[in-house]
């Protein structure tokens, strides 16, 4: 079955997100099927997560701050939120100048919606994003000090997510922590 339903949000309202999406009412859409879902999840016997995504990119660095607000007053309880740098795709790519941002460029806005997300104690999971860029409180909360090593194969799913890649995903919620190492 269904334990895990992930969706991304590209903005707080439907203007935005729906630019994003080239799909008008799809973040009307988005927050129905939220709803539903939350609503399905008190009725039911068996507990599906809920996973919210928040993008850093050109197009959403700067609205992330009022995603995040709209998640908090508006869609919690979430088991956890996501934030992620954008996966080297082919459409990405294609669009790289519209769409990338220089991680080093936008350092303020990472920390501070990584340290709001700290404030407000939301399980945090970290995408595509270098962790070095992360002050040492934030990186504590995203990566415990205890650490585990871990190989990783490009060509078997890791169930950090179950989805093979060759970047590392970095949990709150793993309360080990975890290391590395590369084959």
């Amino acid at each position: 079955g269904v334990s895990r339903i992930s969706i991304p949000l590209y903005g707080s309202y439907s203007e935005w997100h729906d630019g994003i999406t080239q799909s008008p009412g799809s973040f009307a859409q988005t927050i129905d099927g939220i709803s539903n879902l939350q609503s399905l999840r008190t009725n039911q016997t068996q507990y599906v997560e809920l996973e919210l995504k928040l993008l850093h990119s050109r197009v959403t660095k700067d609205e992330n701050f009022k995603t995040l607000d709209l998640i908090t007053t508006s869609l919690s309880p979430i088991d956890r939120l996501v934030f992620s740098g954008l996966f080297m795709s082919s459409t990405a790519i294609s669009h790289k100048d519209e769409v990338f941002v220089r991680f080093e460029d936008t350092i303020e806005e990472i920390t501070q919606l990584v340290e709001r997300i700290l404030i407000l104690q939301l399980p945090l999971v970290v995408y595509y994003l270098p962790l070095c860029l992360l002050k040492k409180n934030a990186l504590d909360y995203v990566i415990a000090s205890k650490r585990h090593s871990v190989v990783l194969d490009r060509n078997l799913s890791q169930n950090f997510l179950d989805y093979p890649h060759p970047y590392v995903y970095f949990c709150s919620e793993i309360t080990d922590g975890i290391s590395v190492q590369r084959q």
